[in-house]
C-alpha cells in the first residue's frame, strides 16, 4: 500500500487528470468556437462582398443599358433628321426637275402652236403629212405631259429612269417639230 500511495503521490491523481482533460477540451472547445466565430465573420463579410458587387454588376449593366438606349434614340434621331433633309432635298429637286420640264414643254408646245397655225396655208398636196405630222405632235405632247406628272409618283429608285423618259419625250417632241417645219412651205 506503500507502493501505491507512492506512486499515486508521483503522478497526477485521476482527478487532476480529469480536470487537465476537460480544461484541454474546453480550451479546444473556446478554440472552435473562435475560429467558427472567425469564419461565420469572413462568411458573413465575403456574402455582403458578393452582394455588394452583385449590385454594382446590376447597376452597371443598367446604366449600360440606360447609355445604350440613349445612344440608340440619338442616332435614330439623327437619321430621322436626315430622312427629313433627304426628302426635302429630293421633293425640291423633284420640283425643279418639273417646272424646267414643263418649260420646255411650253416653249415646244408655244412653236408647235405656231406652225400649227402656219399649217393652215400650206397647199393641198402636203395638207395629209401636215395633219399627221401635228397629231404625231399633239400624242407625243400629251404623253410628255404625262411623263412629267409621273416624276412625282416615281419611287426614288426610279426617279433616274422617269427623268431620261421625260428627256427622251423632249426629244422626240423636238424632233417632230423640226419635222413639221420641214414640211411647211418656207415664207
Amino acid at each position: 500500500m506503500v507502493l501505491l500511495l507512492g506512486l499515486s503521490a508521483c503522478g497526477p491523481s485521476e482527478k487532476e487528470q480529469k480536470a487537465k482533460l476537460d480544461e484541454i477540451e474546453n480550451k479546444a472547445k473556446e478554440q472552435l468556437a473562435a475560429a467558427q466565430k472567425v469564419s461565420a465573420e469572413k462568411l458573413a463579410t465575403a456574402e455582403k462582398e458578393i452582394e455588394s458587387l452583385k449590385a454594382a454588376l446590376e447597376k452597371a449593366g443598367a446604366d449600360a443599358r440606360a447609355e445604350a438606349q440613349t445612344e440608340i434614340a440619338k442616332v435614330k434621331e439623327e437619321a430621322d433628321k436626315l430622312e427629313a433633309e433627304a426628302a426635302l432635298a429630293l421633293s425640291k429637286a423633284r420640283a425643279a426637275y418639273k417646272e424646267s420640264a414643263n418649260k420646255q414643254l411650253q416653249t415646244l408646245s408655244t412653236e408647235a402652236n405656231e406652225l400649227s397655225a402656219k399649217s393652215r396655208k400650206a397647199p393641198a398636196k402636203s395638207k395629209a403629212a401636215i395633219d399627221k405630222a401635228l397629231k404625231d405632235i399633239t400624242a407625243k405632247r400629251q404623253a410628255l405631259q404625262k411623263d412629267i406628272a409621273a416624276i412625282d409618283k416615281a419611287a426614288v429608285e426610279q426617279l433616274k429612269a422617269a427623268k431620261a423618259k421625260v428627256d427622251v419625250g423632249i426629244a422626240h417632241l423636238k424632233q417632230a417639230i423640226a419635222g413639221l417645219r420641214a414640211k411647211l412651205p418656207k415664207d
